[in-house]
């Protein structure tokens, strides 16, 4: 019997030890400012008035302070009231008018600080910024003012004062972070209006829905299709655009039908092709229609107006560079004429506009030397350039068409430069010219049976010459093309969904290159031909749901340098696509391509260094 009565007695020690520390950690705890101002009373034998509204939210620790005189003092600093002593027992308590606060800033999430947000006091222009530390401090406001507390990517917190009082220690204020749900963005034009990329894919520019380029002035076609991926130009002309990474030559440039040497003005600064006549033009990368040869990079092709229209329609403008003009004219309901023109005022109007461009075009040229900006060198420059384009629209009846087309391209330099202290002069002479003429004939013999024959000659011929030294040295330089092309092509449909393609192509091209050199004496002429046959075949075939489309054939070509070399190459070309939702095709492409004739830069200076 005396164990369960030791094990009573040890329970009741351990017990009273229990009440005793609790006792303990709530005298050390927090106590209501009114309960503690009551054992204050009791302790010291003094009466406190007070209004509990005011007292009744606030909180303190108990003072260790022996004298009643410290304890108000800490009092009033821990509670920003005032402590009036009207008599050795009695004691007023008032709030007072203005408090001292300050805080810490912290996110909710890592409970890390903000340095640098905004504290404001509102309805007053009273505002702090949090420090390092993410620590306020504000003094002298309004007992009953309200603060807002902001930071950017957070929602703003909005806090009384007088909640920032209850404590000895500088309180922390958390933020929450601010998760906003942005609406949906849908582009609907990349880069501008009228590009679209087709199922092949190819890309599309619909001219009639074009829009300009930021930075442009007026539609420019070449220079729009630079922003288009895989298409660049690493000096930004129009004359050397790289597609796919190849060289500006190892692009096959169409104008209805017709290959293009040269394609801008100013030397590569403006788009010689009137865009307000173009009705489409398409770009093709990769996968290309056997019915293509040349162009191992990638192909511009571009389409004049093809339909007869019923009225007239056309267009001026002027620039300080230019004036042009275009028009359509329907002779009859199967006749009508299309024309540009263009011509620039350069030679007889200077303006801030050209000379921008003079100088953006002849920069590091052989033309400007190595002169710079040397004051006793006089320059004098006559810069044109002019290019003209018609088309013959005739419907023979409902079932046959027949196209003319012809476009004329020309830059002329003139440019003089003379020494005043030993009175040298240098001349720079430059003529680029572009001829071409060409036809289709479309006909359609049947619903499923079409033919269509295209013939067109283009000459190029470029002229460079350079005196130095009054005469004492001469440079003459000439590069001369010459090609002449028949096609020959039919499309059968199979059935709704096949279609086969099958033709025959036939291209001739001569080039000259002529440098003839004053001093030291020296002559160069050298002129090749190279005749082309190809014979091409494709088969294209579209599912009935347009989900799945199949482009494959081969072109066999047949090479002929007289008196050189004779080969023949064949190329195969493959375009898949299929749809796997709206939004989600899968695609494969390939093909081979060869071309004949490519560019060669013996020297940067050849051609006076402008034209690449």
């Amino acid at each position: 019997m005396q164990i369960p009565r030791l094990k009573r007695f040890l329970f009741c020690i351990f017990l009273l030890f229990g009440i005793l520390a609790n006792a303990q950690d709530q005298d050390t705890g927090e106590l209501s400012l009114i309960s503690y101002l009551q054992k204050l009373e009791t302790q010291y034998n003094v009466k406190f008035s007070f209004v509990d509204e005011d007292l009744k939210d606030l909180k303190v620790l108990p003072v260790e302070e022996a004298e009643l005189s410290a304890i108000l003092r800490t009092l009033e600093k821990e509670t920003q009231l005032r402590f009036s002593k009207l008599s050795d027992r009695y004691f007023s308590i008032t709030p007072s008018t203005t408090l001292d606060i300050c805080g810490f800033v912290y996110d909710n999430y890592g409970q890390n600080t903000i340095p640098g947000a905004s504290v404001e006091v509102l309805g007053s222009p009273m505002a702090v910024l949090t420090d390092m530390e993410g620590k306020f401090t504000l003094t002298n406001i309004p007992r009953e003012a309200h603060l807002r507390i902001r930071f950017l990517g957070f929602k703003p917190r909005y806090i009384s004062a007088s909640e920032l009082i209850n404590n000895s220690d500088c309180p922390v204020l958390l933020l929450a972070l601010n998760y906003q749900e942005l609406e949906e963005v849908v582009v609907y034009q990349f880069l501008t209006t009228g590009i679209s990329r087709e199922k092949d894919g190819s890309i599309l520019m619909n001219i009639e829905d074009f829009g300009i380029l930021p930075g442009l002035s007026e539609p420019d076609i070449l220079q729009t299709i630079q922003a288009l991926p895989g298409i660049k130009s690493i000096d930004e002309t129009v004359s050397d655009i790289n597609i796919r990474g190849g060289t500006n030559d190892q692009n096959l440039i169409l104008w209805d039908g017709i290959k293009m040497y040269q394609s801008g003005h100013f030397f590569g600064l403006i788009s010689a092709f009137n865009p307000y006549l173009t009705d489409q033009v398409t770009i093709i990368k990769n996968g290309t229609s056997p019915q293509y040869g040349d162009g191992v990079s990638g192909i511009i092709s571009m389409e004049t107006k093809d339909e007869v229209q019923d009225g007239i329609f056309g267009g001026g403008g002027f620039n300080l560079i230019s004036g042009d003009m275009y028009g359509h004219i329907p002779l009859s309901n199967r006749l009508a004429v299309q024309f540009s023109a263009r011509r620039s005022v350069t030679d007889f109007l200077n303006t801030p506009t050209y000379n921008q461009f003079f100088e953006r075009a002849f920069q590091d040229t052989e033309v400007k030397g190595n002169n710079g900006t040397d004051e006793q060198i006089d320059r004098e420059e006559n810069f044109y350039f002019y290019d003209f384009t018609a088309k013959v629209l005739y419907d023979i009846n409902a079932y046959h068409k027949l196209r003319v087309s012809a476009i004329q391209i020309n830059n002329n330099l003139d440019y003089l430069e003379t020494n005043q202290a030993t009175n040298r002069t240098n001349q720079s002479l430059l003529d680029q010219t572009n001829f071409s003429f060409g036809g289709r004939l479309s006909s359609e013999w049947s619903d499923r049976f079409s033919t269509q024959i295209n013939a067109y000659y283009t000459r190029y011929n470029l002229d460079a010459q350079n005196i130095e030294g009054n005469g004492q040295q001469t440079l003459f330089q000439n590069n001369r093309v010459l090609e002449s092309s028949l096609k020959a092509l039919s499309d059968y449909e199979l059935t709704d969904e096949l279609l086969t393609r099958n033709g025959y192509q036939f291209t001739e091209v001569g080039i000259t290159n002529f440098t003839d050199v004053s001093q030291p004496p020296f002559m160069s002429n050298v002129k090749g031909v190279i005749r082309s046959h190809a014979l091409f075949s494709e088969l294209q075939f579209k599912s009935a749901d347009q989900k799945f489309e199949f482009l494959g054939g081969a072109r066999l070509n047949y090479l002929q340098n007289l008196g050189t070399f004779e080969e023949i190459i064949l190329e195969p070309r493959l375009n898949m696509s299929y749809m796997l939702w709206p939004d989600f095709r899968l695609e494969f492409r390939g093909e081979f391509k060869n071309q004949t004739t490519n560019q060669i830069i013996d020297l940067e200076q050849n051609f006076l260094g402008i034209e690449k």
